[in-house]
């Protein structure tokens, strides 16, 4: 269900959303999870408008959305964002 859900919001999205990985609590059980931990991998992409659509999803499904937004480079300079996302789950 998380995977369909965010799907519809990554249609919304920017093109240049490059990816979305899940993480926490939703990776490893997602029936049982209170919140949504996600990464958000884009270029060039408008952060507030993200945030936005995420929160109107998060009001819709009654569970908590907590994004953090990276571009690419910022991805690749990081060796604990890189270690989340190795660990996470690819949305798309």
């Amino acid at each position: 269900m998380i995977e369909q859900t965010l799907a519809g919001v990554k249609d919304r999205l920017s093109s240049k959303t490059i990816g979305g990985f899940l993480y926490g609590s939703a990776r490893t059980s997602p029936a049982a999870n209170h919140d949504i931990d996600i990464v958000i991998v884009c270029e060039e992409c408008d952060k507030q408008r993200i945030r936005q659509e995420l929160g109107l999803l998060q009001s819709s499904v009654d569970i908590l959305i907590h994004p953090l937004i990276v571009g690419p480079e910022e991805l690749l300079g990081n060796l604990t964002l890189q270690s989340m996302v190795d660990g996470a789950r690819r949305l798309w």
